[in-house]
């Protein structure tokens, strides 16, 4: 049987997944700055990993809230609940996780927008690369107005 000393234990795991997987998160983004296409797959291949155990850590959170009679509780709702001597161990542990999940949000946040940056930078240069090839492949040709193959820009 769980016990809030389990709950409170995986909470000290999770937070601690959480913030070594924030340092992943910062990787990214250096890796997306200066468009570091080796360091943003080494980040994306760990970022994987950690998907596996995030699901195996929420597994286990939501085993431990059931047993203890907690399950779709909130943290918050959790504290109500229990003895003053235990909300005073489990709240600073709550607290953690929240600016740990708080954390890792933002910098999702902040990668998101500099890959928005990066792809729209990208198609620009795709578009005007498009354009100049049209305005090429519009003019007349030694084959009668038929682009070939050595006629077109790389």
């Amino acid at each position: 049987m769980n016990t809030i000393d389990n709950l409170n234990q995986l909470t000290v795991e999770i937070t601690e997944f959480l913030d070594n997987l924030a340092d992943v998160q910062q990787e990214k983004l250096n890796a997306v700055h200066k468009k570091d296409l080796i360091a943003l797959d080494k980040c994306m291949k760990q970022e994987q990993a950690a998907v596996m155990k995030s699901k195996s850590l929420d597994k286990k959170r939501e085993g431990i809230l059931l047993d203890l009679g907690f399950g779709g509780l909130s943290y918050k709702q959790i504290l109500e609940k229990i003895s003053e001597e235990k909300r005073a161990v489990a709240a600073p542990l709550f607290d953690k996780l929240k600016t740990s999940t708080d954390n890792f949000n933002d910098l999702n946040g902040l990668i998101k927008t500099a890959i928005e940056v990066n792809l729209h930078s990208i198609n620009k240069t795709l578009e005007r690369l498009h354009n100049t090839g049209v305005k090429n492949s519009n003019k007349i040709n030694k084959n009668n107005g038929k682009v070939t193959f050595t006629d077109r820009m790389v």
